[in-house]
């Protein structure tokens, strides 16, 4: 049996309405490794939360683990490929679902030393536990860290 995404493989499994669903709505919550195409960089770190369920894009989660789903004003389509890993892919054309502009307010980016680097003006406050955004900077869509100068060498 040949499986073509993520929501194929889920349902070719015969799990249960409720694990279907977590499955599902957990795959959101993701990592994106390798080269990441122009606009997409801030996705880029240890793991990502894109945030559907803050923006209330349920037809979002779907088709992410569907065929994907078009980031607006590129060719390029958002995909869930297996749990924990996703991809920016060229679009093929046959995707039917985009996000919406605002997407982007709803990503929470913990980068690969445990620090939040994009952090979307949707998020809910409460998982950011007080973060300090006073060594961020405003990016349209969200926070990103301030770029900080390299720390001199320690005096031997």
């Amino acid at each position: 049996m040949t499986v073509t995404t993520w929501l194929a493989a889920i349902d070719a499994s015969g799990f249960d309405g409720w694990t279907r669903a977590i499955l599902i709505n957990e795959a959101q919550r993701t990592r994106f490794p390798g080269d990441l195409p122009a606009g997409f960089e801030s996705l880029a770190g240890g793991f990502a939360d894109l945030g559907f369920e803050n923006l209330g894009l349920d037809a979002v989660r779907m088709a992410f683990v569907g065929i994907g789903v078009v980031a607006p004003g590129t060719r390029h389509r958002l995909r869930n490929v297996r749990p924990g890993l996703s991809a920016v892919e060229p679009s093929v054309g046959g995707e039917e679902v985009a996000l919406p502009d605002y997407w982007r307010q709803g990503v929470l980016v913990l980068g690969n030393d445990a620090t939040w680097t994009g952090i979307g003006k949707r998020v809910p406050g409460e998982w950011l536990n007080g973060v300090d955004r006073s060594d961020r900077r405003d990016a349209g869509d969200g926070w990103v860290l301030r770029c900080r100068p390299p720390e001199p060498p320690a005096a031997e």
